[in-house]
């Protein structure tokens, strides 16, 4: 078990120093890399091979987003092999910590203003967009895995948790993978639906984009009301969340509608068509 305390060695030498939270991948912490003191995460995974594989993968994409100059996406340092409790060896994540605060803390404070929120989704889709043009779905975009530093300021978004994210393939809109998870609030339906052959492509990341928007209008309190009235996904919000929605701005709340249709073919054709109809304001 990692313990407050421990070093774990790789090109360079990190202290754990604070546990985040723990997962179905493993546990993260915050670690201080000892040669310069900097603040890193490091991810200790389950003891899986399957686990070991998604590590492996996730350092690969995101190396080849940082080589690819891709903005607001949090950066990969290296990957260590880690001895743990049992003598197994097993890769270790490490990266940079993002700046500021998750959506999901903010969302813990209630509702978030209509004009913060069209800023943020705005950022928000702007780096999936990036991510797209790179050649990969995230699959996993929710208010846990994106930062945001300054909130209400600057609103600088990082895009966290590459652990599912897939390549597209050479259509540029889909993606073939065995591996389905995501938060099924944030999942879009032909994800969730064995008839439609879990079916991965772009429009899950322009889905949950939609949708996040819709956990930050109403915040945690007016989630878990949501959540609780209907606890079985996929989800149609377009017939079940005008009224939360009914105060904001007409053409925001079209977007958000658009964004999380139903059926994909109803939904933005690209996150690039998505940016620019949430900049309405600018034109």
């Amino acid at each position: 078990m990692v313990s407050v305390g421990d070093i774990v060695s790789g090109k360079d030498d990190y202290e754990v120093t604070q546990f985040i939270s723990a997962g179905g991948l493993g546990e993260t912490f915050f670690v201080n890399r000892l040669s310069d003191n900097k603040i890193c995460v490091a991810r200790f995974p389950r003891d899986a091979h399957q686990v070991f594989a998604i590590v492996h993968s996730e350092f690969k994409i995101l190396d080849d987003l940082k080589q690819k100059n891709v903005p607001n996406v949090v950066r990969a340092i290296e990957v260590i092999e880690y001895q743990n409790q049992v003598g197994n060896m097993v890769p270790v994540l490490v990266t940079e910590a993002a700046s500021g605060e998750s959506l999901g803390e903010v969302m813990a404070r209630g509702p978030m203003a209509e004009d913060h929120c069209l800023e943020i989704i705005t950022k928000i889709a702007e780096a999936v967009n990036y991510i797209h043009e790179a050649g990969y779905i995230h699959r996993d975009i929710g208010p846990d895995e994106i930062f945001v530093e300054d909130i209400g300021g600057r609103n600088n978004v990082t895009i966290l948790s590459f652990s599912i994210a897939a390549p597209l393939a050479e259509d540029k809109v889909n993606s073939f993978t065995d591996l389905i998870a995501g938060r099924s609030f944030f999942s879009p339906p032909e994800q969730l639906d064995a008839s439609r052959g879990f079916n991965i492509s772009i429009y899950n990341d322009i889905y949950a984009t939609g949708v996040t928007a819709v956990a930050l209008l109403l915040g945690q309190p007016g989630l878990n009301k949501f959540r609780f009235a209907f606890p079985d996904p996929p989800y149609d919000m377009l017939h079940l969340v005008p009224d939360e929605l009914s105060n904001i701005d007409n053409n925001f709340r079209d977007i958000i509608y658009k964004s999380t249709s139903y059926e994909p073919s109803d939904r933005f054709a690209t996150m690039a068509d998505m940016v620019d109809a949430l900049r309405w304001r600018e034109s």
